[in-house]
């Protein structure tokens, strides 16, 4: 009897061991399905598929991929074949049409390949074909569809695709063109320095050094692609992912391709018509507040002017020539009205908002400052009934204020912060630069910066109307063109000047210390 209990319990033993594998097995595999590997073709193509300086995978392809693996789950195996670009591409088409490999990004439609391949449900983004210039462009070549014109262009091919969309392009804009034929995207560059060619060929997506975009036309979506018939699971899940991605930021595609394919200007590109206004106009009378750090400002121990608004016309007056004369305003309103009575042609800096550009008949230049809104509350201010509160604000502010709101008008946001600190309001609504400037200085150091979830605060240029479009014209190219090392070097200067702590204000910071120094 006892040995038959025995048996028993082996074979109980044996059969939940039996059924624990299995469980296992199905824990298992649902891990497995969890962390599908997906076999990606991998040709190393510049801003889509390429390696970064430490070695990274990195590229618009890249990085789409990597945002449909945060909605499915996948983990990737990147596959490169071997060769240059044209044959790795090749050989990656390939296997993916037999199967070795499970996916491709980046292929456009064509009803042949619709035959070979399952495209995804949704693009990942469009392509453009372009006419590139040289970034020095030595022929200030503007497209005018009412003036009929001749232009060299350096093509790579003659008769294919892009070539025909450029032939249409030229017919819809009076343009004749002549084909100057190389072999590569450097031969085509090359060509336009020797002179041979005044424009090339290419598609916005192909990354070239040294040139910029004149025109862009023909515009095509790209799309994921699989063996056909080999991945229907798969692709269920990549149609899944991709509409989720739409849905949750529409403007992802963008983003990824302003980040990979539209690089900042690499310096002054000053046309013909804009060196003569420079050569004409050269003094600017530019209008400045006295008391808007770190942006404009006047220090008052030796009477010179500062900002990071001042810092950027200087440079851009060193890079054109042009000349500034500054006018100071004690106020906003005082130099709202200064560009209203033509006494000043330019605003140092002003908001970016069109409502108080359109109040004031100003133009705005591209924004050259966005910073997050914060919120500067005074220590006391948690004490208080939320209705009892003081909203500081001043008379050209943009932030949205409640109807339950207490406010209180001050002229600047210097006011409106020190108003803040003494406690006469209890908060005010200011750009992280400027918030940031005033708690480095000791005097307000005690004040609490709360984030906002409202849109970013930009700052601009602002011109008189009627403004002259070429100097805008130069303002922006600047704004592009600055490189961002300098716009931040100019930035932390102005926020991060040193401020002497006087004792009033160590006293009033170290009130013990004080005391026993004094004792």
């Amino acid at each position: 009897m006892t040995m038959r209990k025995n048996v028993a319990k082996i074979k109980i033993a044996v059969l939940l061991v039996l059924i624990s594998f299995a469980i296992c097995g199905i824990a298992s595999v649902a891990m497995a399905e969890d962390n599908q590997v997906i076999r990606v073709a991998y040709p190393i193509q510049d801003g889509m598929t390429e390696f970064d300086e430490y070695g990274n995978h990195s590229g618009y392809i890249y990085e789409y991929l990597e945002e449909i693996a945060q909605y499915t789950g996948w983990d990737y195996e990147f596959v490169t074949p071997p060769g240059d670009l044209d044959q790795s591409l090749s050989d990656a088409l390939s296997m993916v049409e037999r199967g070795e490999i499970d996916l491709l990004g980046g292929l456009l439609y064509s009803r042949e390949l619709d035959q070979q391949f399952d495209y995804s449900e949704y693009n990942s983004g469009q392509v453009e074909t372009v006419l590139q210039v040289l970034y020095d462009d030595p022929y200030n070549i503007v497209i005018d569809s009412q003036v009929d014109q001749k232009l060299k262009v350096a093509v790579r091919n003659s008769t294919g695709r892009m070539a025909k969309e450029l032939q249409e392009y030229c017919k819809l804009n009076l343009v004749t063109p002549e084909f100057i034929l190389c072999k590569t995207a450097e031969e085509q560059v090359q060509a336009m320095r020797d002179g041979r060619a005044e424009a090339m060929l290419n598609n916005s997506l192909n990354r070239v050094e040294g040139v910029r975009t004149l025109a862009g036309f023909a515009s095509k979506p790209f799309y994921f692609v699989t063996g056909e018939g080999k991945n229907a699971n798969l692709m269920a899940d990549l149609n899944a992912a991709m509409l989720s991605i739409r849905q949750s930021d529409p403007y992802f595609a963008l983003t990824l391709e302003e980040k990979y394919f539209a690089p900042k200007m690499e310096r002054f590109l000053l046309s013909e018509r804009e060196k003569e206004y420079i050569k004409n106009n050269q003094e600017i009378q530019v209008g400045v507040l006295e008391n808007q750090p770190p942006f404009q400002y006047r220090d008052h121990e030796n009477q010179s002017i500062h900002g990071i608004s001042i810092d950027l016309l200087n440079y851009i007056a060193h890079g054109t020539g042009l000349q500034l004369h500054l006018k100071m305003a004690s106020n906003p309103e005082q130099l709202y009205v200064m560009a209203k009575n033509k006494e000043i042609d330019l605003v140092a800096g002003m908001p970016y908002h069109y409502n108080l550009a359109r109040e004031h008949n100003l133009t705005l230049s591209r924004s050259y400052i966005s910073s997050q809104t914060v919120m500067m509350v005074n220590e006391n201010t948690k004490r208080k009934q939320t209705d009892d509160r003081i909203l500081a604000i001043t008379p050209s502010d943009r932030q949205p204020v409640t109807d339950s709101a207490k406010t209180m008008e001050f002229s600047t946001w210097a006011e409106c912060i020190k108003a803040v600190d003494a406690g006469v309001a209890d908060y005010a609504y200011v750009d992280t630069y400027t918030a940031q400037y005033y708690v480095n200085i000791p005097q307000y150091s005690d004040l609490k910066l709360v984030p906002q979830t409202s849109k970013p605060y930009k700052i601009c240029f602002g011109l008189s109307k009627p403004s002259d479009a070429v100097l805008l014209g130069i303002l922006n190219k600047a704004v592009m063109a600055i490189p961002d090392s300098e716009m931040q070097t100019m930035t932390y200067q102005n926020i991060l000047r040193e401020t002497p702590l006087t004792f009033a204000e160590f006293a009033q910071k170290n009130i013990l210390q004080t005391m026993l120094v004094t004792v």
